[in-house]
């Protein structure tokens, strides 16, 4: 009799145990708080603004311990960091309360998610960027330039036309230009001068004041004179060491002291003559105010056989109109160079470049 009232019971027991065993399982801990959160991805929030991505290791009371993906283990208080668990959308819920009731092997853990950029705190300076390579730097620069002239004075047709391509290019410890030119006058529909010309400049830094220079230089000349025609072809071979003797950011003076090889030759004359001259070059450039450049480029040279000086200068005004546009002013002057009498120069041009 006694069996039979307490079956009621027992299956009332056998019926609801599991359920309240969930109950009791799902049940948040009352001694910790922040338990639930230990062992979960997110961000440490430091008080000055910057922040690390990691996983929380442990957070109790006023303290914690934070695992860092770029510095490892931290220690920090409630008033240095904050702690912000990652956040994970609706559909990664849902998705994980249907995939909760039917268990599956667990999925392999993923890999620690990249770095996230240090944030730096207000008025805090970024680390440098690292130096691009010299040729970002220093590209290949071309410029383009001519002369046109036509005139009619008295009856005498003159023409003339002058062209030059220039190319620059410079590094941290080296620097580089080739200079070619080319001209060509007529009179009366005569040809009175044909010159084309090649000049290489190739420097050296050794320090932020010394330098080595090489020069090569061609120049071939056929000019209409009084007994006739004058072609030869003049072979230069220059080398030397310079120095810096101002610097600024709108202006460069440098001085070098070189020695000259020459090597003459008169087709016209038939012969052919080589000789050597010590010289000292003066460079000046200058920026000036409304897009002038002034640059200048002065030689002497001691012309041993004949016991005197040879002169040789080129200064440029340059105008620069837009990044590609340019107007140039030059005058150009020479005498006794490289040998006494051979070809005088003394002339002003204004010349029209492009610049790529």
């Amino acid at each position: 009799m006694l069996f039979c009232r307490a079956l009621p019971l027992l299956l009332l027991a056998f019926i609801f145990a599991p359920q309240i065993a969930a109950a009791e399982t799902s049940a948040p801990a009352v001694g910790n708080k922040n338990a639930s959160a230990n062992g979960q991805r997110g961000v440490l929030i430091f008080s000055d603004g910057n922040r690390l991505t990691g996983v929380l290791q442990q957070e109790r009371g006023q303290a914690g311990r934070f695992v860092s993906d770029r510095f490892g283990d931290i220690a920090f208080s409630a008033d240095e960091a904050r702690f912000e668990p990652e956040r994970v959308d609706d559909a990664t819920v849902a998705f994980r309360g249907k995939t909760s009731a039917n268990p599956v092997a667990p999925a392999p853990a993923r890999a620690p998610a990249p770095a996230a950029p240090l944030i730096l705190a207000a008025g805090a300076k970024p680390p440098p960027k690292p130096s691009p390579a010299p040729s970002a730097l220093h590209p290949w620069k071309f410029k383009l330039n001519g002369f046109l002239d036509r005139t009619d004075d008295n009856g005498i047709h003159r023409s003339e036309y002058v062209t030059g391509l220039r190319i620059d290019r410079n590094t941290t410890s080296n620097q580089f230009f080739l200079d070619n030119r080319y001209e060509y006058a007529e009179r009366n529909e005569i040809l009175d001068r044909r010159r084309a010309t090649s000049r290489g400049d190739w420097r050296h830094v050794l320090s932020p004041r010394w330098f080595t220079l090489y020069t090569p230089y061609l120049e071939y000349d056929g000019k209409t004179v009084a007994t006739g025609r004058n072609d030869y072809l003049l072979n230069q071979q220059q080398g030397g060491i310079g120095y810096r003797l101002l610097t600024g950011p709108d202006y460069t003076s440098r001085v070098a002291a070189t020695w000259s090889f020459f090597d003459l030759t008169n087709y016209d004359l038939g012969t052919e003559s080589s000789f050597s001259a010590p010289s000292l070059i003066l460079e000046n450039n200058l920026r000036l105010p409304w897009a002038f450049e002034l640059r200048q480029k002065g030689q002497v040279y001691y012309l041993a056989a004949e016991q005197t000086f040879g002169w040789d200068n080129e200064a440029d005004l340059i105008k620069r109109l837009n990044k590609t546009l340019s107007l140039t002013l030059r005058h150009q002057y020479r005498r006794d160079y490289p040998a006494l009498g051979l070809n005088p120069i003394n002339r002003l041009r204004l010349l029209f470049g492009v610049e790529f």
